[in-house]
Formats: structure tokens, sequence, C-alpha cells
């Protein structure tokens, strides 16, 4: 884990996916019974999304400045690329592109059922291309700029962009940004190889992810419990400079081995409206974070 002497940037570099959203809501919005589910009449709309785009905004929304988004794009350019990175671009986000040899932007079909359903389809497509060589060296360089590497579990826990993203995650380490990871998806721990997710994790500053998510982790210092308390992660905080878990009651904790500790409470939302929120979570925690350590 690194220190922060060496840093002079104010901004964020993120790794993460976008993706083509094409979002369906019920018209009007209720509570879906289960043979409505079948079919019912719908809002359809397209929207730019990812986890990638969502904490990038976000970084923008808390005044870290430049900004940028390592992620991959289609090997052909086509209208619903442009869509995505001319939203990036628009709001002032430098896109850090990752051209596939082959396939498309990535897609995901969300349905919401209610206030607190939904159901997610992905195809992540261009986002599982490995990542080349001068884009890893490009997202180095503009490490330079940042404060904070922001990563999404979703791009480094691919087989095929694994060994990138750890390069990137070593050279802010070695140059003292701090290395936030954003632990997705939720049950990694089952299916990733537990030699090569340590290698990253030794990487990780600032550990953020569901509180079931953490509480399973086989390589940390963690306990299972049936309710909550942060207790059950307590440990983690011997392997990490701070957690942010989100936690049962639409409520996030944010710990640090310094003490500087906060709570943050869900507005009161449907499931639709709260899209995103926990990538918001994250990057306002890192900012408070790093304004207390200076």
């Amino acid at each position: 884990m690194g220190g922060y002497d060496r840093v002079t940037g104010t901004g964020a570099l993120v790794i993460g996916d976008i993706m083509f959203d094409i979002i369906a809501t019920p018209e009007p919005f209720r509570e879906l019974a289960d043979d409505e589910i079948d079919y019912t009449d719908a809002v359809v709309e397209f929207r730019s999304g990812g986890t990638g785009t969502l904490l990038a905004r976000s970084a923008l929304e808390f005044e870290f400045a430049p900004v940028g988004l390592l992620c991959s794009s289609g090997a052909e350019v086509d209208w619903r690329e442009e869509m995505l990175i001319g939203d990036l671009e628009r709001k002032g986000i430098v896109p850090l592109l990752n051209r596939a040899s082959a396939g498309g932007v990535g897609t995901t079909v969300i349905g919401y059922f209610g206030t607190r359903r939904r159901m997610m389809f992905g195809a992540p497509g261009a986002n599982v291309s490995p990542l080349d060589g001068r884009v890893v060296e490009k997202a180095v360089d503009f490490l330079s700029h940042s404060r904070v590497l922001i990563v999404s579990g979703y791009m480094l826990f691919r087989p095929t962009t694994f060994q990138g993203v750890v390069r990137i995650m070593q050279a802010a380490s070695d140059r003292g940004v701090l290395v936030a990871l954003d632990l997705l998806p939720h049950g990694i721990h089952k299916t990733f190889p537990l030699k090569k997710m340590s290698e990253a994790m030794r990487l990780v500053d600032v550990l953020a992810g569901s509180w079931t998510t953490l509480t399973a982790l086989n390589n940390v210092k963690v306990a299972s419990s049936e309710e909550y308390n942060f207790s059950s992660l307590a440990g983690l905080l011997d392997e990490f400079k701070a957690v942010l878990a989100h936690v049962p009651g639409y409520r996030s904790e944010f710990r640090s081995v310094g003490g500087f500790d906060f709570e943050v409470n869900w507005p009161a939302s449907s499931e639709e409206k709260l899209r995103g929120h926990t990538d918001r979570v994250l990057v306002q925690s890192l900012s408070e974070y790093l304004r207390s350590i200076g």
C-alpha cells in the first residue's frame, strides 16, 4: 500500500466498464405482481452505464480534476459507442480507450419490478478484451495527475484484463496514489483464484463492497455473523487502510485505521432512483478520507 507524500495531482483515474444500458420501468410505476412479470407496459430508456461510467461521473461530482476513465470500446464504432463516449467527453471525463479486436460495446438490460426489485442481464462485449500495453502506459501516465485510482472489480477480476490492471495498480502504489477497489462482482471470492486475488489485494488501500461479500472473503480476518456488526469486519483494517461496507438497512459505513469513521444513510427511494448510488458513496468516501489525511 502506498504513501501520499509524492502526490501533487487532484485528479482521479477510474478503471471500469462502459455499458449501453436498456432500462425498463413499469408504466405507471408500481409494485408488479408475479403474473405481471410475464408482460407489462413499460417506459424503455437507453442510458450510459457501467461501473466505470458511474464512478467517473461521481468523481467529477466530488470535484476531482482531471478525471480519466480506462475502458474498452468496440472493434468498430457504432451509434451506441458514439453515445457512450460522447457522454463522457461532454461531461469532461477523459476516456482512455482500449480498442477491442472483436465485438461491440457491452450491453445491460435492467428491468425494475417495483421499489426494491430488479433483474439485470449483462453482455460484457468489448469489456473482456485484454488491455493493450499502449493503453496501460497512457493510464500510468495519467496517474501523475491523480490523487486516487479507483478500480472496479469487474475489470480487475477478469482473466483477460487482470495483469494489465494489476500493472496500473502497482504503478499507482509506487507513486503514492491511493488505490481503491470496488469489490465486484458479489461472490468473486468463490470463483477467482485466491493466490491471484492476494496479488492484487496487497496493492489496495481502500476496500469497498457489500457486507456479505466482505465477510465471505477467505483471505482476510473476518468472521461471519447473522446480524451486521462492524466487529465482523474489523480484521480488514489489519490488511487495508480503510474499508467501506454497504450494510443492511440501506446504509454504508466507512472505517479507517486512523479513526476517521462515518456513516451514510441512503435516501428513501426506489431501486431505480438508487442506480449508481454505491458508486457515488464510494467516491464521496474517498473524497472525505483524502481531506482527512491531508
